[in-house]
């Protein structure tokens, strides 16, 4: 998906949820961005060459993740409103 005009990767991931919330399916969705993957899944595996790291309900996983890997990888998201840098207060008094 990650190919995709960003409209219509947003338009494709609003339909999935849409339609996995109204006919309640169930869905292996396997993605790398992790923004999406909280949007979309209820659980969260976490896999690293192939083995399970982690695995939580999304809101636990992603508001205390357990794994030192879970935690370095959501920490390696950039942030879309970092705060601005903090200047030092002027010494001129």
């Amino acid at each position: 998906m990650s190919a995709l005009d960003v409209s219509i990767r947003a338009q494709i991931v609003n339909l999935l949820r849409d339609l996995q919330l109204r006919l309640g399916l169930t869905m292996l969705f396997i993605a790398h961005d992790t923004a999406v993957v909280e949007y979309m899944a209820d659980t969260v595996i976490v896999l690293y060459l192939g083995r399970i790291m982690e695995m939580a309900p999304s809101p636990g996983l992603y508001g205390a993740p357990q794994h030192p890997y879970t935690r370095a990888l959501l920490s390696a998201v950039p942030s879309p409103d970092p705060s601005p840098p903090v200047r030092p207060a002027d010494s001129d008094g």
